[in-house]
């Protein structure tokens, strides 16, 4: 119990400068995104401006962070699989952008990396595996 309670708090405390953090970086969702699909929009933003200076504290954050997906992965498979795909989305987004003055830690390049090859899987079996619900439909046929 004391896990997600903490969870919840990190969730909630990445959440609500997320909020303002993604009107500055400029990414506009449309209206009819999921919740899973904004909410790793706006954590993809806290991640690439996170600037954490004590190590143990960007290992803290990061490791809060996959505990979060790791949870929505044994909770919700299919909302996963959304949260991951639009959180590819947005780190491809601003890899188009970003240059050596974002500063990114050897975590968000490790992450990054990550979701560059996931990416890249689920574009490669776009063609290949025919989805049988429509949330992963959209996720596998988006591009």
């Amino acid at each position: 119990m004391k896990v997600s309670t903490q969870l919840c708090i990190a969730f909630l405390l990445i959440l609500a400068p997320a909020i303002t953090v993604l009107g500055q970086e400029g990414y506009v969702l449309p209206a009819d995104v999921s919740f899973f699909e904004q909410q790793a929009w706006e954590d993809a933003t806290v991640e690439q401006q996170l600037r954490i200076s004590e190590e143990e504290d960007q290992d803290d954050f990061w490791e809060d962070q996959k505990n979060f997906e790791m949870a929505l992965k044994k909770n919700n498979y299919k909302d996963y699989q959304v949260y991951l795909y639009a959180k590819c989305e947005a780190y491809a987004a601003h890899e188009a952008q970003c240059s050596d003055r974002c500063a990114h830690g050897s975590h968000f390049v490790r992450q990054a990396a990550f979701y560059a090859l996931y990416r890249g899987k689920v574009q490669a079996l776009s063609s290949e595996v025919p989805a049988t619900d429509d949330k992963i439909a959209g996720v596998i046929q988006k591009k």
